[in-house]
């Protein structure tokens, strides 16, 4: 089935100065969050397309179903969902998420 398909809103091409902040949670305490910086790719009412570069091969933080919390653009950061992903190379990774904005 083609994702376009079951898209429930409408898709549009951020602000040329957008960015994405995934904020991960470190997993030694008293170490800052890691923040990683991605490029949008598009935008909907409850979700966007980001793609980014990890510093690990395969990311294995990255998967169907985890959870950040992830700022896109000039909104307030929100915890997302991943509900898609692709490896474009090792290092290169797109996601498509979708938010929960109160």
């Amino acid at each position: 089935m083609d994702n376009h398909e079951t898209r429930r809103h409408i898709r549009f091409i951020p602000d040329a100065d957008d960015i994405g902040i995934i904020e991960i949670e470190s997993s030694q305490q008293g170490k800052p969050k890691e923040k990683i910086i991605a490029l949008i790719e598009n935008q909907s009412y409850d979700g966007a397309s980001l793609i980014f570069l990890s510093k690990n091969p395969k990311d294995e933080r990255f998967y169907i179903g985890a959870k950040f919390n992830i700022q896109i653009g000039k909104l307030d950061p929100a915890i997302s969902v991943i509900k898609r992903l692709e490896y474009i190379e090792d290092h290169l990774i797109k996601i498509g998420i979708e938010q929960f904005i109160d």
